[in-house]
């Protein structure tokens, strides 16, 4: 008996009506959400800005070259090391007073930490004595800088200290 009797339908016009209340709904769920998505930045912003650091920073004195910093990048981070010749600074008085005691430079200290801000570049890295040192690579030109030694302890002071970038090296990477 229930397969012969007469189901009530939906009328035409209902039928209608409800599915643009069904479709308005579906529409305005979806453009709410929209609303709420993210977007990734693309990643070759964050690479050009590591890409005014990648290459050979050299600092010299009266013709020595006495602080190498090599800076490559390596899996979307920037990565490097330093060579450094042995050299005693003035750290009291803030002046630029550089005495070079061995002109051979070092096999290269990994920096580790590295964070970019701007044109600055902060890193860490371990020297030859084995001390945590913690320096500022700040980009003044395209092919200059200045190294800042950063966090020392109270009453020591060193001048920045101006590095050049090699351009032969920084067109190879």
């Amino acid at each position: 008996m229930n397969l012969l009797a007469a189901r009530k339908r939906i009328s035409r016009k209902w039928g209608i009506v409800l599915g643009a209340v069904a479709s308005s709904l579906l529409m305005g769920a979806s453009m709410g959400i929209s609303a709420f998505s993210l977007q990734v930045a693309p990643p070759s912003k964050a690479s050009g800005d590591m890409q005014q650091f990648v290459g050979t920073w050299t600092a010299t004195h009266q013709g020595t070259r006495f602080l190498v910093l090599e800076l490559h990048v390596e899996k979307s981070k920037l990565a490097g090391g330093i060579k450094t010749c042995s050299f005693n600074m003035d750290m009291q008085d803030g002046t630029d007073l550089i005495t070079i005691t061995d002109e051979k430079l070092t096999e290269s200290f990994p920096i580790r930490n590295a964070s970019v801000s701007g044109n600055s570049l902060s890193f860490d890295w371990k020297d030859p004595d084995g001390d945590e040192d913690h320096l500022k690579l700040e980009v003044t030109s395209v092919d200059a800088g200045r190294l800042h030694w950063v966090g020392l302890p109270d009453g020591l002071k060193v001048a920045p200290i101006p590095v050049t970038k090699d351009a032969a090296k920084a067109k190879l990477n």
